[in-house]
């Protein structure tokens, strides 16, 4: 694993997450370039909209955080709020709130 940054990382992620249907590859590849380095916003940006676009508000939310404390843009602060709502639905709908998984279950058991 080279110590440089992949300057390819969110357009090779692109191609195979729209292109290729390699979602799993897509996720893999984001996740690490994130890891290694975390003030990637462009890296950090792209992940969380693949999260969002799962269904994984939760960690869409906490991605798009992050890019919003290094670049506040307008674009950054409507996902925050986006996901937000979504989470909120997925509550009151008894979805689950990041990914699939079973419902959540509301009131007393």
């Amino acid at each position: 694993m080279s110590g440089q940054p992949d300057p390819n990382a969110v357009s090779t992620a692109h191609a195979l997450f729209f292109t290729e249907n390699r979602r799993e590859q897509a996720f893999q590849l984001l996740e690490s370039e994130a890891a290694r380095f975390p003030d990637r916003v462009d890296v950090m940006d792209f992940l969380s909209f693949l999260y969002a676009s799962d269904g994984r508000y939760v960690d869409a939310l906490r991605h798009f955080t992050q890019v919003a404390g290094v670049n506040p843009t307008p674009r950054c602060m409507a996902n925050i709020v986006f996901c937000r709502t979504s989470i909120a639905r997925c509550v009151l709908d008894g979805q689950p709130v990041n990914g699939p998984g079973p419902a959540l279950a509301l009131g007393p058991a």
